[in-house]
């Protein structure tokens, strides 16, 4: 990335061609000033993007503008990763589809959440084969507690289909053991769990949710604006309701509905333990849950 420290960014494009982009601090005449004052009325993602040189901010409106990448993914774990915590909670979260999705949640005993696993699908990915990828990652990051995952996910991972009569969650209960609860698959719902998890605080310096970029690349990616909202069709054509902001579906878009049906669970578990001002203990594991 370009700055006034490093004004050139060099690129090597698919043909072999080196693409060179040179920072307008380049030119020594471009100080502070000159940048507040041609980057007045220009929002402030735009300018970043297109003359800031940022390569983290997407074009379009992130669907989770509270996530910063300084105070939710620290610089000290994105190399080592998060460690695993004793009598930690885990709340894996399922995205249903051609592509699905999974996140793993461990909620510390200072009730911190943090997101310490992701696993994608390459696309037309059934259960079948899914879900023992999910089972195999799960066991790989958190040994000692594979089976005391709590499960939760989109709705529509219980649809029964026309050809069989069964469903991808009746399947994965049968035939591999795990038990995934129905989560809200309202968006204002989805939504305000995650911004939850973003803006509530531990303490002033201690944030509530924390992002592992080493085993979660996609879901920090897309945090950082390539999950985005489209704006629909589907609105009215005239009036207050002629735009309506949905989350664009897109390679990022998956993992982070997984992320949302975790945080729906995530969020009631840590606002009821701290209303009742309770620790977590060996009594408070997930399989109290079931």
């Amino acid at each position: 990335m370009a700055h006034p420290g490093h004004p050139v960014k060099g690129t090597d494009l698919a043909d072999g061609t080196r693409y060179v982009a040179i920072h307008f601090s380049a030119d020594s005449t471009k100080g502070q000033e000159w940048e507040q004052k041609k980057a007045r009325g220009i929002p402030e993602r735009s300018w970043k993007r297109e003359m800031g040189m940022h390569d983290d901010v997407y074009e379009g409106e992130p669907v989770f503008s509270d996530y910063s990448d300084v105070r939710h993914c620290p610089f000290s774990i994105r190399e080592t990763g998060i460690p695993i915590f004793p009598n930690s909670v885990y709340i894996g979260g399922w995205d249903n589809g051609l592509t699905p999705a999974f996140t793993l949640l461990q909620i510390t005993p200072l009730f911190q959440v943090q997101c310490i696993l992701e696993v994608t699908s390459g696309g037309d990915d059934p259960m079948e084969t899914f879900a023992p990828k999910v089972l195999n990652a799960i066991a790989r990051r958190i040994p000692g507690a594979w089976d005391e995952v709590y499960h939760i996910g989109d709705p529509s991972i219980w649809n029964r289909t026309a050809t069989t009569g069964d469903s991808p969650g009746l399947l994965a209960k049968r035939k591999f053991g795990i038990n995934i609860r129905r989560a809200s698959n309202v968006w204002g719902v989805r939504q305000s769990a995650v911004t939850w998890l973003l803006t509530d605080q531990i303490d002033p310096k201690t944030e509530r949710f924390i992002l592992d970029a080493k085993h979660c690349p996609i879901l920090r990616i897309g945090f950082q604006g390539a999950y985005q909202f489209e704006i629909s069709p589907r609105g009215d054509t005239i009036g207050p309701g002629r735009i309506l902001m949905e989350p664009l579906k897109n390679g990022y878009s998956h993992v982070h509905d997984g992320l949302q049906a975790a945080a729906q669970a995530a969020r009631k578990f840590c606002e009821g333990k701290l209303a009742l001002g309770m620790g977590l203990h060996h009594d408070t594991m997930p399989k109290r849950w079931h």
